[in-house]
């Protein structure tokens, strides 16, 4: 049986790393805006700041500028013929930096976890620059090092997702190196842990229910409650994942001294931790101004219209739903950069079949015995989410552009739906094959499959390449 977690490690690290160092600085999605948060968090800046009408952080006037003017996403992502200089970008890595001058800039606060791992990478960043620059680093220095901080975390936490997984693994292993997947891992953004966390929860569910050995602990709880806070306040919409919690069987419990062995209890527990970090999370928001923004108002007036006409919003869900899936789905492969570098086309398909049929492959030699109730939970997750997913942008999104009550819902990306794929092989598990031969052929396959897996990131970074530096 080949190690999965193993070759997810290597083609990842590989892969991964020349993403790093291909994509030009801040030409992911938001990386702007989460780089800053690393930085303040790197030098250990944790509250916002007030000066008159401005809430935010003391940032370096020089690198706000290089940020937003020269490499800011709305002067490039139209600009399909610009290309990037080695020799200017050599020069702007390794160039001390004067920081000497800092203005308080509208940077929302976060807290501290949320940017903790590229915080780091910006923290041993400074430290290596000493033997380096010897002086301040520039933010393009920086930024190599954030974004090295984010792929070793999702290197990491892909790593441990295979491992628990029971079965599914080279389901796992197809969406942890989907190639939006592996380059959102390799910039400065949140989903380099939250894409892992959230197949996580899955995972874990799957090893605790399905393997013999492993029975639902107090580790459990601290875990399931850890990767529940992690969704709660930072990518909602995937927090119903916990329903799967539900279906682990009642004598998979196991608390020593304890008689309450059973689900609600543990249940209980794991919502009461979420709760109790929520809650020490909103004291610390007291302190620092979190999540609010120049949108709330607009979002607060087009919460008021669903809730006024819900059965018109409805309409405007399913609608905007069918109208875009197949798009979403191409895009949620082979979509790169900001958004504005798309993989060749015929690329992009052989992506997409290449996983359905390793799903297809994982359901038909996983031996799982499925129920109904099981697949219903799993649907009515997918389905929570996805309403999630649109309704958030919805509020966000749509009265900025089309007004309060507007029928287009925008802002919707097709890497907001990774987190859902491995959902996909459970829903389509099956003992309908039973030939030893043709399951074992199944199994052999692999070796092509990961071929294609590689292939199509090889296309992925020839994509940047041409894009961005030929």
């Amino acid at each position: 049986m080949k190690n999965y977690e193993k070759i997810f490690l290597i083609l990842g690290l590989i892969i991964g790393t020349l993403f790093v160092f291909i994509i030009p600085p801040f030409q992911g999605p938001d990386e702007d805006a989460h780089f800053k948060k690393a930085y303040v968090l790197g030098k250990l800046d944790v509250f916002t700041k007030t000066d008159g009408n401005i809430t935010g952080y003391y940032l370096p006037d020089d690198m706000v500028e290089y940020i937003d003017t020269k490499y800011d996403r709305n002067h490039l992502e139209d600009r399909q013929d610009f290309k990037y200089s080695f020799k200017e970008m050599y020069l702007e890595t390794y160039t001390p930096a004067d920081y000497s001058k800092k203005s308080l800039y509208p940077v929302l606060g976060s807290r501290p976890y949320v940017h903790a791992i590229p915080a780091i990478g910006v923290m041993f960043g400074n430290i290596c620059a000493k033997f380096v620059v010897r002086s301040h680093p520039s933010s393009v220095f920086l930024l190599y090092f954030a974004r090295m901080a984010c792929l070793i975390s999702y290197l990491i936490l892909g790593y441990i997702l295979i491992k628990v997984l029971p079965k599914y693994k080279k389901s796992a292993l197809a969406i942890l190196l989907n190639p939006l997947s592996l380059f959102m891992g390799s910039i400065v953004n949140y989903d380099s842990y939250i894409i892992p966390c959230s197949l996580l929860v899955v995972a874990l569910m799957l090893r605790i229910k399905y393997d013999d050995k492993c029975k639902f602990e107090f580790k459990h709880v601290i875990i399931f409650s850890i990767l529940g806070y992690i969704m709660l306040t930072t990518k909602v919409v995937y927090f119903p994942s916990l329903l799967t919690l539900f279906l682990i069987p009642k004598d998979k419990f196991k608390f020593k001294n304890n008689k309450k062995n059973n689900k609600f209890f543990a249940a209980s527990m794991v919502i009461g931790l979420i709760l109790a970090m929520y809650i020490l999370s909103k004291l610390f928001s007291l302190f620092n101004q979190v999540g609010v923004g120049s949108g709330v108002s607009l979002m607060s007036q087009q919460l008021s219209y669903i809730k006024g006409h819900p059965f018109i919003y409805v309409g405007i869900l399913i609608k905007n739903v069918l109208s875009s899936y197949k798009i979403q789905i191409m895009r949620m492969i082979g979509t790169l950069g900001l958004l504005d570098t798309r993989m060749p086309a015929l690329a992009v398909i052989f992506s997409l079949f290449n996983m359905i049929y390793i799903f297809v492959v994982d359901a038909c030699t996983s031996n799982l015995d499925i129920k109904w109730k099981d697949r219903l939970v799993y649907i009515v997750c997918i389905l929570l989410a996805v309403v999630g997913i649109y309704t958030s942008q919805y509020l966000m999104w749509t009265p900025i552009k089309y007004g309060i009550g507007g029928n287009y819902i925008d802002g919707v990306q097709g890497r907001y739906f990774i987190p859902l794929l491995l959902f996909a092989p459970l829903l389509i598990t099956n003992k309908w094959i039973k030939n030893k031969k043709v399951l074992n052929l199944f199994e052999e396959s692999f070796d092509i499959n990961l071929c294609i897996i590689f292939i199509n990131l090889l296309v992925a970074l020839f994509t940047c390449l041409v894009r961005y530096w030929i």
